[in-house]
């Protein structure tokens, strides 16, 4: 069963500190030949359910999914609503797939196309719908029910290491690489009654350091799945009948646990301009964190690094020059629809006009912080144009507002997420908390001839040599939570995305390995 779109959103909700559902095709004349419901639990407790079904009509196989969990962040709880399904042919062929991503109020919508030339994928709908088409995958990736049946002759011939090529199709097209082997055989409690299951160890190409244990049924159709989100923390999915699967549930709680104690206090910490820290992950995991804003990494080894962070010194870095997915609209950063230009306008009126891009982001992000009114845990993720609309919401809804509203003035912008360090949250006292903030590309020569933001300039190509293939520019940090000050040397960047259609959930998925398994140390703070 795919999980990775539940894996983002599960991200997305420990971060910060009247829509239409796509239908699969379907008749009078389908044969369904499977048909299994599963409880979702997180940590023991139940939190939703999965329905999952495939379907024969003709020559074409239908293969659908419908997830629905509950999250509790603080005291208010996020409904998560997902449903997906892939149209291929019987002998593998994949022909159409969509997926419907339902954080809330907001509906994210995709519609993916396989044709012979290449994969058609729209996202959004009506006038707002955007297509765009990209490179056909290898063949070895199969499509879920080719997928499937590849499996089941591979158990049915006595293979006890399986890896098998997938593609992915719920929020973006991705190829994946998913192996298997057997660990043993276990019995396992189903409606009441115990069953006999093989216990199978599972890893995915796109879940580096995260396992997964599926119990099976001799066909290998999941009985029960368990992937470990982060140390204390599991994520379940337990074969049941439908009524106990839709059985009402206490929302559980998550954001706590993925709170970082460093080893000292920060004083200050929204005055800091100076910091280094110490950051690695435990495990066998690679650590990866980017070089870029204000923001220094020396890597000790592949688990450890430096971070220094120093709001006198940007970054210049030739290799992470914006792209034009940070100038695109996109399905979250959807700077071209009415609410965000009505509101660029707001935000900085003509009269403003010969402000330099440092004055526009400064008083945009400023503009974002005042206008989001409503500052709580209650939306799971929300467009910038529904952020528009409600003024309500948490980082995330600050940081895809911002992104938005520097997009439609022009300006290269994307979403940061990383960590921020606090005196206080959820009662827990001097912790790094997950967090979301906006980086934009601007000029960084001053007109007084000094780098903007800097107090020593760096306008000749500073730490990477002669010559300077940024044109002069570099990605300032903007944080839009923050009140009078706007950014400060207790964030710690993890990683950077464009929120690209097709993309963002692979790269929410991509910090799911760090949950759980980051320690920081604070060796200084100015």
């Amino acid at each position: 069963m795919n999980t990775r779109p539940i894996l983002a959103l599960c991200c997305l909700a420990v971060l910060c500190v009247s829509s239409v559902w796509a239908q699969a095709p379907a008749s009078d004349d389908t044969v369904t030949t499977f048909d299994r419901w599963y409880v979702l639990k997180m940590s023991g407790e139940q939190a939703g359910y999965a329905h999952t079904t495939e379907r024969r009509k003709g020559d074409r196989i239908v293969s659908q999914t419908d997830m629905k969990l509950a999250i509790r962040r603080g005291d208010q709880t996020i409904a998560i609503e997902i449903e997906t399904w892939f149209v291929e042919t019987l002998d593998g062929k994949p022909i159409e797939a969509s997926s419907t991503l339902r954080p809330g109020a907001v509906a994210i919508i995709q519609h993916t196309k396989f044709n012979d030339d290449g994969i058609e994928l729209t996202t959004g709908q009506g006038p707002a719908a955007r297509t765009t088409t990209m490179a056909l995958l290898a063949e070895k990736y199969l499509p879920p029910a080719a997928a499937q049946r590849y499996i089941e002759q591979r158990i049915a011939e006595g293979d006890r290491e399986i890896t098998v090529g997938l593609i992915d199709a719920s929020m973006g097209v991705t190829a994946l690489d998913m192996s298997m082997k057997v660990v043993g055989e276990e019995s396992v409690e189903v409606f009441g009654k115990v069953v006999p299951a093989v216990v199978w160890e599972a890893t995915a190409s796109n879940l580096p350091g995260i396992q997964m244990r599926e119990y099976v049924d001799k066909q290998g159709r999941p009985i029960k799945s368990t992937i470990q989100l982060m140390p204390g923390m599991d994520f379940e999915m337990i074969e049941a009948d439908e009524q106990l699967a839709k059985a009402e549930v206490d929302p559980p709680r998550m954001m706590a646990q993925t709170l970082i104690h460093p080893d000292k206090t920060i004083e200050s910490p929204r005055t800091s301009r100076r910091a280094i820290y110490r950051v690695s992950i435990k495990g066998d995991t690679a650590i990866t964190l980017p070089r870029t804003g204000y923001q220094r990494v020396v890597f000790d080894n592949q688990s450890t690094a430096a971070v220094i962070l120093d709001l006198d010194q940007p970054v210049n870095v030739i290799d992470d020059l914006p792209t034009q997915a940070d100038l695109e609209s996109s399905n979250m950063i959807d700077h071209e629809s009415d609410a965000v230009r009505e509101l660029s306008q707001d935000a900085l009126p003509d009269s403003d006009i010969e402000m330099s891009d440092v004055q526009k982001a400064t008083q945009l992000r400023a503009f974002v912080h005042r206008y989001i009114d409503e500052k709580d845990l209650s939306v799971g993720l929300a467009t910038a144009g529904q952020v528009a609309a409600t003024a309500q919401g948490d980082c995330t809804e600050h940081a895809v507002l911002l992104t938005a509203l520097l997009r439609a003035e022009g300006i290269p912008a994307r979403t940061v997420t990383g960590l921020l360090y606090v005196d206080e949250f959820l009662g827990q006292q001097g912790v790094f908390g997950y967090h979301m903030w906006t980086q934009a590309w601007v000029v960084a020569v001053a007109e007084d001839g000094g780098a903007e933001g800097t107090t020593s300039g760096d306008e000749s190509g500073g730490e990477s040599g002669g010559g300077d293939a940024s044109g002069g520019r570099r990605w300032i940090d903007l944080d839009a939570v923050l009140g009078e000050r706007d950014f400060d040397a207790a964030h710690i960047a993890l990683s950077v995305s464009s929120m690209r259609d097709g993309q963002m959930v692979n790269d929410m998925v991509g910090m799911l390995p760090m949950f759980g398994r980051l320690e920081v140390k604070v060796i200084e703070v100015e």
